[in-house]
């Protein structure tokens, strides 16, 4: 699943039950707020396929087309959001 700045859950909801936990444990971060699309969505990507099945990814991302498309991308590729809020500048 998906944090972003914010989690990204690894797999499949029926493995996590997002919404029973209060806090999330994050296994691996990732900036992307210096990237451009489609690299925001592809390095987000590849980190995810290094992780195992159950883990978070936070991931720090800009608004505009990052935060539009890297969260409904990671979605369809079968991920989890687990949150997503703002801090600052960044989400």
């Amino acid at each position: 699943m998906v944090l972003l700045r914010g989690r990204i859950y690894r797999g499949f909801e029926s493995h996590y039950k997002a919404n029973q936990m209060a806090e999330y444990k994050i296994d691996n971060q990732i900036d992307i707020t210096k990237e451009i699309c489609p690299m925001t969505f592809v390095k987000t990507k590849l980190k995810l396929e290094t992780m195992s099945i159950g883990q978070v990814l936070e991931v720090t991302l800009r608004e505009g087309e990052p935060l539009i498309n890297v969260p409904k991308s990671v979605e369809q590729d079968g991920h989890k959001i687990l949150d997503l809020r703002q801090e600052g500048d960044l989400y």
